[in-house]
């Protein structure tokens, strides 16, 4: 048997199919002069073909997912790699577990079926060379850059409940910084609510010329990390989330600011009323570094990272009304500390 094993093993090796070696086995079984155990020696052939087969499957799946980003089920790798008889999505199931006890992958929390490639690779920062002084030139509604500081690849997040004047802060956001020849122009605003026409009037509430109107507007309602343009000016109006899997606010953030490069990005998040933080909880807040809440007319600095002079402005409170378009902040009155 050990000849017609590696009879096989050379059948194989040189490209036969299972099914052209299995004939080459029968004609040889059926030779008189030439004695083989045929149960012994169909079972040698099926034992080498699937043990090569399952060699194959184990490295086409490592060498896909190695060259995947984000989370991915197994719906899509069987698509993918043409995993389709039982046999092999018992052996895909077996590679994946092994992936994951290897750390390679990492299983979705909640999802079953769902992983992620294990990122470890990351970029050396050269902190030593990092000038503080270099702060990006922004304004913002309120005059809230009299009291914090913004770097480069900084997120700043405007949580506010419905209708309380979020599209507002990122549009007169968008109208204190286009043509500052400090930064980097266009603006960027994307959009995922709001047709052209309500946009257009939004605009034109401002009295000013829509011409002079520069930044770059764009549709978006999902997955903004694959849309914002890197080292430039970002503003999400505003970040939704479907399905209410409010978790994965994290990732998204964490995503953008991947992708930010020396840039930056306003992102306005949907609040419940009552609280401060916005849609996701405290996962909302992490790489924030201006976070601040709007509700009942009032504006809240939640939290501000980098704060100018000694007195930290958490906590700090503004009261204004909107014009009747929703457009502009009026009778802006900063309330006392506690």
């Amino acid at each position: 048997m050990d000849k017609i094993k590696r009879y096989i093993k050379a059948l194989k090796m040189g490209g036969y199919s299972q099914d052209e070696v299995k004939g080459f086995l029968e004609l040889l079984i059926q030779n008189d002069g030439y004695k083989v155990d045929s149960i012994q020696a169909l079972l040698q052939l099926e034992t080498i073909y699937k043990m090569g087969h399952e060699r194959s499957l184990s490295q086409d799946i490592s060498n896909w997912v190695m060259g995947t980003i984000g989370w991915w089920d197994t719906k899509t790798i069987d698509q993918e790699l043409h995993i389709i008889s039982q046999s092999d999505k018992g052996n895909r199931r077996i590679i994946l577990h092994r992936l994951v006890e290897g750390k390679v992958l990492e299983r979705h929390p909640t999802k079953d079926g769902m992983y992620r490639r294990v990122e470890i690779e990351s970029n050396v920062i050269d902190w030593k060379e990092a000038n503080p002084a270099n702060v990006m030139d922004l304004r913002f509604p309120f005059g809230l850059e009299k009291y914090v500081t913004i770097y480069p690849r900084n997120i700043a997040v405007v949580a506010g409940s419905k209708s309380e004047g979020k599209t507002a802060f990122a549009n007169n956001f968008i109208l204190l910084n286009q043509n500052n020849d400090k930064l980097p122009q266009p603006i960027y605003l994307f959009t995922s609510e709001g047709a052209e026409e309500e946009m257009n009037q939004r605009f034109t509430n401002f009295g000013i010329p829509l011409e002079e109107w520069v930044f770059e507007a764009r549709s978006r309602t999902s997955n903004f990390g694959d849309a914002i343009v890197k080292d430039h000016i970002n503003v999400i109006d505003y970040l939704e989330i479907r399905g209410g899997e409010y978790y994965l606010v994290r990732d998204e953030i964490a995503k953008i600011y991947d992708n930010l490069g020396k840039g930056f990005c306003l992102i306005c998040l949907q609040k419940p009323p009552g609280r401060d933080l916005g849609i996701g909880g405290y996962a909302s807040i992490e790489k924030s570094r201006l976070y601040i809440a709007m509700e009942k007319q009032t504006l809240t600095i939640v939290d501000a990272k980098n704060y100018k002079g000694q007195i930290n402005p958490r906590g700090w409170k503004w009261r204004f009304k909107l014009d009747k378009g929703g457009s502009y902040f009026k009778d802006i009155q900063q309330l006392e500390t506690e």
